[in-house]
């Protein structure tokens, strides 16, 4: 995740258009995994202690709200 994250940066820094469906693969990704975990609080610990999956998220979720 943390190789998606960091080539994220890249693409988005240069408004390239990969950047988003790069970011959208990413967290998938995520997604499908943490949804693999049974235990709560693994789950929990999985998606919001890690930074690069913390970072992923949130750019998403950023991404995803019209844009002014």
């Amino acid at each position: 995740m943390l190789v998606y994250w960091n080539c994220y940066q890249v693409l988005d820094a240069k408004a390239d258009p990969r950047a988003w469906p790069l970011l959208t693969t990413a967290n998938q990704q995520l997604t499908d995994q943490a949804a693999k975990l049974t235990n709560q609080s693994l789950w929990h610990s999985f998606l919001e202690n890690v930074r690069a999956h913390q970072s992923i998220r949130h750019a998403y979720r950023a991404g995803a709200l019209p844009r002014p």
